[in-house]
């Protein structure tokens, strides 16, 4: 029994370190000093978790890669994702010299569009959607194209 207790403290212990490793993880992506996870942020969680599947959800009623999507869950993920824009747009905000002038622009453009994109998603009625219907049209071809200059900047 005491083995038992112990190797259950052990699992525990190791998990609970994990979590906050993780956890630590997450909040020192979101500095100055580690700018360079901007870009990753932008394509990977804005883009390609959310927007980019709204986008095709709007048209095919899949997520990107043709898989069923549930909307309200991946609205819900992207409102998490725009809680941390919204620190990130602090830093950017914070950063300093020529050197960020163009990331600067383009992170405010992209962060204003992915805004609206929120704005129109959580005013959605998606069981009302029909396919047929333009007035379900999302629009992400300016945050696209904000994405690629943010990814400029960083090559």
């Amino acid at each position: 029994m005491k083995n038992l207790l112990r190797k259950i403290f052990v699992i525990v212990f190791i998990v609970c370190m994990i979590l906050l490793h993780t956890e630590s993880v997450e909040a020192a992506k979101i500095s100055k000093k580690n700018i360079e996870y901007l870009n990753t942020f932008v394509v990977g969680d804005m883009w390609n978790d959310c927007i980019c599947n709204f986008s095709w959800y709007y048209e095919y009623r899949t997520d990107s890669v043709g898989n069923e999507m549930n909307p309200e869950e991946t609205l819900a993920k992207f409102n998490k994702v725009m809680k941390k824009a919204k620190k990130w747009d602090k830093v950017v905000k914070s950063l300093k010299g020529k050197k960020y002038k163009k990331l600067k622009k383009h992170w405010k453009v992209a962060y204003s569009e992915a805004k609206k994109i929120q704005k129109k998603l959580n005013k959605a009625d998606f069981n009302a959607m029909r396919l047929s219907d333009k007035s379900y049209k999302l629009n992400c071809d300016k945050f696209e194209k904000y994405m690629y200059k943010i990814m400029e900047d960083f090559y």
